[in-house]
């Protein structure tokens, strides 16, 4: 799914996407009733050091990299063509910054896509991570997962233009 701009009126179509939702919904509400200035901040798929490979909520890159620094098959779901929008965390970190000291009013109480405006496949990021490590293990595909998009990029235009922020780093 390539995500529209953050005005577009969303449709979870999960429950993880819907619990998203409704959090932005909550902090939306008490930006109104109470005057919060709060921030919501749509992460894409955050990668860095301390992603653990073991988490139920591990990112195909910490998997793959644990799995060819040990020599073991990786699994790729589907065919590895579907494709996602990663972000290091060190630019989620900058992100974060910028948007707690900003003073642009269209923030508050409002979301905002945190990606890099680009997306890669699976099976893309794996051959990187292969060539970057200069070997390559064994892998198998497996089923499609329930609610898993094929395609997710941030429109990153409200990111760019309120907080002027540019990735730095890429994967």
């Amino acid at each position: 799914m390539l995500f529209p701009p953050e005005d577009d009126q969303p449709s979870p179509g999960t429950p993880y996407g819907l619990q998203k939702w409704l959090v932005e919904q909550y902090a939306a509400l008490y930006a109104r009733l109470y005057k919060l200035e709060t921030v919501c901040l749509r992460y894409f798929n955050v990668y860095g050091p301390r992603d653990n490979p073991r988490s139920s909520y591990a990112g195909v890159i910490s998997i793959f990299l644990k799995c060819m620094i040990e020599g073991a098959r990786s699994e790729v779901f589907d065919d590895g063509l579907q494709t996602r929008d990663y972000i290091y965390v060190k630019d989620v970190a900058e992100v974060n910054a910028l948007a707690l000291t900003s003073d642009e009013p269209s923030l508050i109480g409002n979301p905002m896509n945190v990606g890099t405006g680009k997306e890669c496949s699976v099976m893309e990021v794996r051959s990187l991570i292969a060539e970057q490590l200069n070997c390559s293990t064994d892998f198998t595909f497996g089923q499609s997962r329930i609610g898993d998009t094929r395609r997710s990029c941030a429109d990153v235009s409200l990111l760019s233009e309120s907080l002027g922020f540019i990735p730095e780093y890429t994967l």
